[in-house]
C-alpha cells in the first residue's frame, strides 16, 4: 500500500531542500552567466587592446617606411653628390697641376721664346713654341732638364720659318708627385 506522509513538518522540510537545491541551481547559473559575461568582457577588451597594438604598430610601420624612403633618397643624394665632389676634386687637382705647370714653365722660358700650345696625354707632355733665336731653344731645354718632375726630355719637331722664327715641339715625361694623382 502506497503511504503519504502528509506532516506538515516534512512537507516545509522538502519545501526547503526544493528552494535550496532550486537556489543553487540559480545562483550555480547566475555564476555561470556572470563568469561567461566577465570572461566576454575580457575577450572584448583584450581584442580592443590588440586592435589598439595593431593601430599603433601599423602607424609606427608607415612612419619607418617614410623615415627608409627619405633616407634613401638622402643617401641617393650623398652619393651622387659625392661622385660630384670627387670629380670636382679631380679636375681641381688636374688643374692646379696644371697651373704649377704653367707657373713653372714662364719661371724657365726665356724671354724669347713664346708657347702656342701645351698637351698633356697619360703623363706626355707636348710643349708646342716659336722663338726668334736657337740659343733660346737650348737654354729653354736645358732648363726644363732641371726640373724634378719632367723627364726624359727631347726636341720632337724644330723648323725654321721665312720669317726666322723657329717653330719647335719639345716632348717630356711628366711626373706626377705622390697624393696627386688622377
Amino acid at each position: 500500500m502506497y503511504q503519504v506522509n502528509l506532516l506538515p513538518w516534512r512537507i516545509a522540510q522538502l519545501q526547503m531542500r526544493y528552494c535550496f537545491w532550486r537556489n543553487c541551481l540559480f545562483m550555480q547559473g547566475l555564476a555561470i552567466i556572470t563568469g561567461m559575461m566577465m570572461m566576454l568582457g575580457l575577450w572584448t577588451h583584450e581584442q580592443q587592446q590588440q586592435q589598439i597594438q595593431l593601430s599603433n604598430l601599423i602607424h609606427k610601420q608607415e612612419k619607418i617606411k617614410k623615415t627608409y624612403e627619405i633616407t634613401h633618397s638622402r643617401q641617393v643624394k650623398l652619393e651622387k653628390m659625392q661622385s660630384i665632389q670627387k670629380i670636382w676634386q679631380q679636375a681641381s687637382l688636374r688643374n692646379q697641376r696644371y697651373s704649377m705647370l704653367l707657373q713653372q714653365l714662364s719661371l724657365l722660358i726665356p724671354d724669347s721664346c713664346w708657347l702656342t700650345a701645351i698637351e698633356e696625354h697619360n703623363g706626355l707632355l707636348k710643349l708646342v713654341a716659336n722663338s726668334h733665336h736657337h740659343a733660346a731653344i737650348m737654354t729653354f731645354l736645358r732648363k726644363l732638364s732641371e726640373e724634378s718632375n719632367l723627364e726624359k726630355i727631347y726636341i720632337y719637331d724644330i723648323k725654321r720659318s721665312n720669317h726666322s722664327i723657329y717653330h719647335f715641339v719639345i716632348h717630356a715625361n711628366w711626373k706626377i708627385r705622390e697624393g696627386h694623382h688622377e
